[in-house]
């Protein structure tokens, strides 16, 4: 074993006591499982695929464009750049203003320019930056060569349009001391987390030749609030408010691939010598969970993809996670206590219209060699929707693997450091 791996691997290991105290410390404030938690209904693994390819969300853009947003540079370090967490309606700022106006100037009507517009709502989470001292283990390293943001609108109804800002924060960090093999994209869980991990692990990824484009924590609009009234014992109003959720989840991965795709044309715009080098998306969490969606916008740029601690069927992830209540995104209040049918007919409704739920876009990464980590006792992203993930991708190649271990979801990610070394040889050969 050479010096420089022997020194990594003592470095993962502290990473790994400091990470399993810190992530250990952080489940415990996580309420219990919600009622539904108990649940053991599972979609159909052999329900016919959606077709996703003619089925995304239309944004606020000219419609001769073929972007669906604009990328707005930032002159702020990545080191001060941190989630700012949305209580209440905000007044706009001079950023949202500036924003709306990069976005505006893709049209050449002027008219459009004088929509009504929104900054996100109650629960929003818009990254920004913050004064503070660099992250975890970035003093002494380079910061990002690039931070930027992805912009882009919706529009909230055709009789009385008002633009829905949202927007996605990047930075681009170039390989320490070697050249650039390839592009990893990092998509981190909820919030940027987990931080303690995901800073090590870039540090690691350039070392070993990768450029990192990261996405410092979803789209804004992710995680904001979405509360239901349901009578379960309404059969319209079951349809009526699945249709709705299923809309909604559409929306929020959707935006996950647009960032992306936008952000990976602006970095090899700004660095052509990364045009020939191959593209492997890495996702934590809620960034593993959006994976085959980003995969699914366009296939072909993709060489492989690594998923740790993901699943299909946002929905019942939704429901049965026990960071429900902490991340607060999809609220349903029941008129009455549903039947087990009852949730499970919610389930299968909203499924038909999920289009590009991951139990459907699971399908883009058969073609693509897949890696995925798998926590067996995991209760954030329940372990039994992560099986069902891995069913529907159907990898056929003889490189995908998957790698189940008996753990939860915090000690999946407390031990990720002593992958690191397993990480990278898996994508080294990835062209």
């Amino acid at each position: 074993m050479n010096n420089a791996r022997t020194v990594s691997q003592r470095l993962s290991i502290a990473i790994v006591c400091a990470a399993s105290f810190t992530l250990s410390a952080f489940a415990q404030i996580i309420p219990a499982p919600p009622k539904a938690a108990a649940d053991t209904f599972l979609p159909d693994p052999k329900a016919p695929y959606l077709d996703y390819s003619k089925d995304w969300p239309a944004r606020w853009t000219p419609p001769d464009s073929a972007s669906r947003g604009v990328i707005v540079p930032l002159s702020s370090p990545a080191s001060t750049m941190s989630v700012h967490f949305l209580s209440a309606k905000e007044p706009k700022r001079e950023a949202d203003e500036s924003d709306f106006a990069a976005l505006a100037a893709l049209f050449t009507q002027p008219e459009q320019s004088r929509l009504a517009w929104q900054v996100e709502g109650y629960n929003a989470t818009p990254v920004e930056s913050r004064r503070k001292k660099p992250n975890f283990l970035r003093v002494g390293d380079p910061d990002a060569s690039l931070v930027f943001r992805f912009v882009s609108g919706t529009l909230s109804s055709p009789e009385q349009p008002v633009v829905l800002l949202e927007r996605t924060t990047f930075a681009l960090y170039e390989p320490i001391g070697t050249p650039a093999t390839h592009v990893v994209v990092l998509l981190p869980g909820m919030f940027g987390t987990p931080e303690e991990i995901l800073e090590p692990l870039i540090q690691h990824f350039r070392r070993s030749g990768f450029v990192v484009l990261r996405m410092f924590s979803h789209p804004s609009r992710f995680t904001e609030e979405l509360s239901l009234s349901i009578n379960p014992a309404d059969a319209e109003d079951l349809k009526t408010h699945a249709i709705e959720i299923a809309a909604t989840v559409n929306s929020r991965l959707a935006e996950c691939a647009y960032s992306v795709d936008a952000a990976l044309d602006y970095i090899l715009h700004e660095r052509p010598n990364l045009k020939s080098l191959p593209v492997i998306a890495f996702g934590g969490s809620g960034g593993a969970i959006a994976i085959p969606t980003v995969c699914a916008l366009k296939p072909a740029r993709w060489a492989g993809a690594i998923m740790v601690g993901t699943a299909a069927d946002f929905w019942l992830v939704n429901q049965r996670s026990n960071y429900q209540n902490l991340i607060k995104a999809l609220r349903v209040k029941w008129t009455t206590e549903p039947t087990q049918n009852q949730r499970n007919d919610l389930d299968r409704l909203y499924l038909q219209h999920a289009t590009l739920d991951p139990f459907h876009t699971g399908r883009a990464l058969a073609g693509i060699p897949v890696f995925m980590i798998h926590g067996e006792n995991d209760q954030a992203v329940p372990a039994a929707l992560g099986d069902l993930l891995w069913e529907r991708m159907q990898p056929r190649d003889n490189q995908s693997r998957k790698i189940s271990t008996p753990l939860t979801h915090e000690a999946l990610f407390g031990t990720l450091p002593a992958r690191f070394d397993e990480l990278t040889d898996w994508i080294k050969p990835r062209k």
